[in-house]
């Protein structure tokens, strides 16, 4: 991937013509598409990763990479910048930790109606759900660290309820803003996970892993509804279909399978 290129992206909600992306070198773009119009600003830091609020439009976040692990928070109106906020981890105020890493996941939560709320997960762990107005931590609310954090996301429809993944493991850990320990965790297969997405108003959780498995789970019945089997993890270079079926295809990949 060139210096340049987009690191992370995201189409907005509520304009659907208008997208936003951040590039390794620091740059954050927006894009309508429909009138050819684009805004950028530097942000000063490696980006790693970005998303919208979906119920408050123009209001984007973007983490960065390096130890501090800034959060940025804009608000626009169409591709213009009204405002930029930032938040640094104040290390005092964490424990077991010399540094807070690179911001590995966020999402707004998407029930907030009064406050507008925003979880954000480090490198190392450390899980913190800041407050919009000012950018601080919501005082009282607190998780346990876990080194092998990877993404979160909240579960729609269950107010303060999200799910933070494992890069090292099958682990799927269900939290709740009210207590500083997980509620439940469940190994949900052998190999670390690559994405997460719940559907609209379901506990139906699309999942995919390392191993190239894939398949969508049922948080609520702790389930899954279908799940595949391993596939490729690496580039294909070649595949036949099958001289007495054209319903059978083989392919070889790198992986060496």
């Amino acid at each position: 991937m060139g210096a340049d290129e987009a690191r992370c992206l995201a189409w907005s909600p509520h304009e659907r013509n208008l997208l936003g992306y951040c590039t390794e070198t620091g740059m954050i773009r927006f894009v309508d598409i429909s009138q050819g119009m684009s805004y950028a600003l530097s942000a000063g830091y490696c980006l790693t990763v970005c998303t919208w609020n979906p119920g408050c439009p123009g209001m984007f976040a973007v983490g960065t990479a390096g130890g501090t692990g800034r959060t940025i928070l804009l608000r626009l109106q169409g591709t213009n910048v009204l405002s930029k906020q930032e938040y640094v981890p104040n290390l005092d105020d964490l424990e077991h930790v010399e540094e807070a890493g690179a911001v590995v996941s966020m999402q707004f939560d998407p029930m907030g109606t009064n406050y507008v709320y925003l979880l954000v997960a480090h490198k190392s762990g450390i899980i913190q759900l800041l407050n919009c107005a000012d950018m601080t931590p919501v005082p009282g609310v607190a998780f346990d660290r876990f080194d092998d954090t990877g993404a979160i996301a909240w579960v729609p429809g269950i107010p303060g309820q999200f799910v933070s993944t494992c890069t090292n493991s099958g682990i799927l850990r269900t939290w709740n803003i009210s207590d500083q320990k997980p509620i439940a965790s469940h190994k949900i297969h052998s190999t670390s996970f690559t994405s997460i997405a719940f559907f609209p108003d379901s506990t139906e959780v699309f999942c995919s892993f390392k191993d190239g498995c894939y398949g969508v789970y049922n948080l609520k019945e702790t389930s899954w509804i279908w799940k595949s089997d391993g596939g490729h993890t690496e580039t294909i270079f070649g595949c036949k279909f099958a001289v007495h079926s054209p319903d059978l295809v083989a392919t070889s990949s790198f992986d060496g399978t």
